[in-house]
């Protein structure tokens, strides 16, 4: 079972569902804690090393403002860099969106496109503590 202790300290996003039957998950009638994450996957322009010079300090900017407010738990790019990865918690999906649109890599043509897909996070760091 889980502890009272682990669900005091839950982000807001982070919460217990109960495993479906017949899932990888299930376990007789056991509440699991489930982090309700967004991963962002950018796809970038070939030669982007070259080119994301003038643009670099303003594009970590952007993403800085929301990981100071720990909606962005990481992100980087992939290494070779032919795209990036960005996992947000405490976002919508709408908001998170317009903000991509505002990012300096977006805007000055780098990202040609990007998908955000939801994630559910069920063990990691991102976890709430017991």
């Amino acid at each position: 079972s889980i502890s009272s202790g682990l669900w005091a300290k839950r982000p807001r996003d982070c919460q217990a569902m109960a495993s479906p039957e017949g899932s990888a998950t299930a376990t007789s009638a056991t509440a699991v804690p489930v982090c309700k994450c967004l991963l962002l996957r950018y796809d970038y322009v070939a030669d982007v090393l070259e080119k994301r010079a003038p643009h670099r300090a303003g594009h970590l900017a952007h993403w800085k403002k929301l990981a100071d407010l720990n909606q962005v738990l990481l992100g980087g790019a992939m290494d070779p860099p032919e795209g990036a990865l960005i996992v947000l918690r405490g976002i919508e999906r709408e908001k998170l969106d317009a903000y991509v649109k505002e990012d300096p890599y977006v805007v000055n043509g780098l990202v040609p496109s990007y998908d955000i897909k939801d994630w559910n996070v069920v063990v990691g760091s991102a976890m709430p503590a017991e």
